[in-house]
């Protein structure tokens, strides 16, 4: 593990988002201008009453973002940076200065560069853990992370860090691609029932039917998300069941933990505790999850 990683457990990984770091650097920037000034003084500006350990906290997160810079030996003023954000010449510069900042910290210049930025929240704290973090260090430093992403606009395609990747500052851990959902296949090639959805990292939902099963959606854009609808519409057909339009007898294999066995069935009997169940040509009534019709 390199010495700032071995550092990002500490102080140097910062306690408060971007968003707060930048509302701080406006109230000083508007008090004391670029003036010279002592970390206590600096303190009283934000609000602190003396140097105490919170206000160090909060200096030390103004630093780690770039916003303050040392002005000789015991002196700090706001640095170019922060006035680039406070006061852009334009949007462009704004969004620049933005980017810059919330990759200063180099945990999470190593973050994003390793492609976390389009990851969970929770699987940033793991991988934090599995480096060397502690357990609240590693959610604390995730959410930050995960915040200040989504402040800079940092998941937008083709944006990098200024630094090369640091392929060796974070041990690298086994992760799982992103998923892609799968579309169905056109009508001549369609299965009989969806493939199991594929492990996912961005998250899912869960979305229990009537019959007892239960289906699992993954979380999409709004553009997947209309196509998504569109593909249903069209597959309504295929997918939704109409027991008052189906014609009995029909012939299905009965497959349960002992053994597999055709059966005529001949009548739906209903719900029950969420499952459907039909009934067979000799009276048994057997659950539908147990049950693969003929096609």
């Amino acid at each position: 593990m390199s010495e700032d990683i071995k550092k990002g457990r500490g102080p140097t990984c910062p306690q408060k988002s971007l968003a707060e770091a930048l509302d701080l650097i406006r109230t000083v920037f508007e008090k004391a201008g670029r003036s010279k000034a002592k970390p206590a003084a600096l303190a009283g500006i934000m609000g602190y009453n003396g140097l105490n350990g919170t206000a160090l906290r909060t200096l030390a997160v103004l630093n780690q973002y770039g916003f303050i810079e040392k002005d000789g030996k015991e002196s700090l003023s706001v640095s170019d940076l922060a006035i680039r954000l406070l006061h852009p010449v334009d949007e462009t510069q704004r969004i620049q200065a933005l980017r810059e900042s919330a990759l200063k910290p180099k945990v999470f210049e190593t973050l994003y560069n390793d492609g976390f930025h389009h990851a969970s929240e929770d699987a940033v704290s793991k991988h934090l853990i599995q480096s060397g973090f502690s357990e609240d260090s590693a959610n604390g430093a995730a959410e930050v992370f995960m915040q200040n992403i989504t402040f800079a606009k940092l998941k937008e395609n083709g944006i990098k860090s200024e630094h090369a990747p640091n392929n060796n500052s974070m041990p690298k851990v086994s992760r799982e691609p992103l998923p892609q959902f799968v579309w169905p296949k056109p009508a001549d090639q369609a299965p009989d029932t969806f493939a199991p959805p594929l492990p996912m990292v961005l998250g899912e939902l869960s979305l229990p039917l009537e019959n007892g099963k239960i289906i699992r959606i993954p979380k999409m854009t709004e553009e997947d998300f209309d196509l998504f609808t569109e593909t249903l519409k069209l597959w309504r057909h295929r997918i939704v069941i109409k027991p008052h339009q189906t014609k009995f007898p029909l012939q299905a294999t009965w497959k349960n933990k002992d053994f597999d066995k055709p059966v005529k069935i001949v009548a739906e009997m209903g719900i029950k505790d969420g499952v459907r169940y039909f009934q067979s040509e000799d009276g048994t009534g057997i659950p539908e999850p147990e049950l693969t019709f003929a096609v």
